[in-house]
This record gives C-alpha cells, structure tokens and sequence, in this order.
C-alpha cells in the first residue's frame, strides 16, 4: 500500500479523537474500516488490502496503539496514551472480585499469570487440566480477557506458529516503562464510558464494555 504513511495517520487521528478505537468492526470507527475506506464485512484478512492492514496493525502497536486489548463488545480496542491512567486504574482495581465466579480453569490460570507475571499459553507452567485441551486453555485465556485481567498478545514463534502471550497489568506497564497514577474508579469509569460514547456517534447500536 503506497499511502500506509497517510493511512496511518488518519488512523491515528481518529484513536486521538475518540480515545478508543476499534480494530476490526463494520459499524463503529476502526482501523479497517479506516484503512479500507468503508466497513469490511467478515474478516479483514481475506480482503484485498488485508496485508496492508496487517502491516498499519504492527505499526500502529508500535506507537499510539501500544494498549489494545478486548474492550468494546469483546473486541480488541486500542486505548489512546491520555486514556491509560484511568484504563489502567480500573483493570487494576478489586482483582479478586473479577476473578471470583470465574470457571475454576480460568480461576487456576489467572493464578499462575499472576504469580509469574508473563506466561506463554505453551508454557510448562499451564495447570494440568489445561495441558492437552486446547480448546479449554482458548475458554480460559477469553475469561481472562473478557474480565480484563490480563493483557494477552499474539507471539509469532521460531515455528511459525502463534502463540498467546499473557502479562498482568503490572507487568505490562513495566515492560512498557509506563508509571500510572491510580484514579479513583469512579472517576476512570465516567472517562471511559465519555469515549465510548465518542465512539457512538449517536448511533443506535449501544456497546457493551466489562465494566
């Protein structure tokens, strides 16, 4: 795509202008829809301009985009940098009540992320009712996800095969030199709820978020 630079501008500008954006959706603001110039219906990676979306994701993440994780109707969602300290104080706020009613899978999953800080979905350290199900281990890492309780990336390893890659919140500001002041939760609500509402536009559709 000769124009990624332009591309990823508008991109940009629009996550600044909502606080959040989303990544693939045929109705609100997204990075496809951007790119594309009207909404992709299905999956973006079939699309003719598929690879160039592909590549706008990996520059997107390596700069304004860097926090994106499953937000608006359990989609992944970039969060704008003057958005992280009231995201980043909410996820980190009453861990134990998310976790609480959580499959005992999912529960015994958190734990170990939690204890280690970063863990690969092929790690040894994955609890023993989990090795071998791997459609168990997938309904445990999208409980996690869908409680944000975790920051999950996709790893692309030496066989070429994916990966997921889970880090508490704690972690992730680490590896990303990010020092956050809490806000209270309150507070961090009403700013996140003010973009989703950005987002919407006025339209019909109202978006559901874990919060």
């Amino acid at each position: 795509m000769k124009d990624l630079g332009i591309a990823l501008e508008r991109v940009e500008h629009a996550l600044e202008r909502f606080g959040l954006l989303l990544q693939h959706d045929v109705e609100l603001p997204s990075v496809t829809s951007l790119v594309a110039g009207k909404p992709i219906r299905g999956s973006w990676w079939g699309h003719p301009l598929g690879h160039a979306i592909y590549d706008l994701i990996g520059e997107l993440e390596q700069r304004s985009g860097k926090l994106a994780t499953k937000i608006i109707d359990a989609k992944v969602t970039y969060v704008h940098p003057p958005l992280w300290p009231a995201f980043l104080s909410l996820v980190q706020h009453d861990t134990s009540a998310r976790v609480a009613g959580l499959p005992a899978s999912a529960a015994a999953l958190f734990a170990v992320v939690d204890c280690h800080a970063v863990l690969r979905a092929d790690a040894p350290e994955i609890p023993r009712e989990l090795v071998g199900a791997p459609r168990e281990l997938t309904k445990a890492i999208r409980a996690l996800e869908a409680r944000l309780l975790v920051h999950s990336d996709s790893l692309h390893t030496d066989t070429g095969a994916h990966v997921k890659l889970l880090r508490t919140w704690r972690r992730w500001c680490s590896d990303h030199a990010v020092r956050i002041a809490e806000i209270p939760v309150t507070a961090a609500k009403m700013e996140l709820d003010s973009a989703v509402q950005a987002l919407r536009a006025g339209g019909l559709r109202r978006p559901k978020t874990p919060w």
